[in-house]
């Protein structure tokens, strides 16, 4: 099973689950070393999708993150209200999202920082921000990282906030918890 196709692009593989568990593992890892996040942080995802949206989708819940997914066709204005109402301490993006959303870091309250997610050839994911650029974790530290794991409990157990379309024209965020 660990050898089987975990993420493709057309009929492209980009990973099994042995290589995605790692590169999720040490995002994760990153997400809460590097980056300073802690269980319970909200990460905003802006990005179409893609295999870089899935490893930082699964490595946030790894680190014991919860996802606010906005969609990635939105206007910036509504991508805006979305980061300030979840609290989102920092939100990852395509390249086509960098200017309209990393001019977002002042006004939004909460939000540290807006990163740039882009792969590099076969490494993982590379992530641009204030701190500068994070590179693939030696094998050590991602064996660490899938050690480590956060439990849900720690998490307060919210995965992931899903923001819906309402009446007032303003979205609404759901916590969306384990069953």
């Amino acid at each position: 099973f660990p050898d089987s196709p975990a993420l493709a692009v057309g009929a492209r593989v980009v990973a099994d689950y042995r290589a995605l568990a790692g590169r999720c593992a040490s995002l994760a890892a990153a997400l809460r070393g590097t980056l300073g996040l802690a269980p319970g942080d909200r990460v905003g995802l802006f990005m179409a999708n893609s295999p870089e949206y899935a490893e930082l989708f699964w490595a946030a819940w790894w680190a014991g993150l919860a996802v606010v997914p906005i969609n990635a066709k939105l206007h910036p204005k509504e991508a805006e209200y979305i980061l300030e109402h979840s609290g989102a301490r920092a939100c990852f993006v395509s390249a086509d999202h960098a200017a309209s959303i990393g001019a977002l870091a002042g006004p939004v309250p909460a939000l540290e920082r807006v990163i740039v997610a882009r792969r590099e050839q076969k490494a993982m994911p590379s992530i641009e921000g204030p701190v500068g650029r994070i590179r693939r974790l030696a094998d050590a530290d991602a064996a660490a990282a899938l050690s480590a794991a956060v439990p849900a409990e720690e998490a307060g157990r919210r995965w992931r906030v899903r923001y819906v379309p309402s009446a007032t024209l303003l979205e609404r965020g759901i916590n969306c918890t384990p069953i």
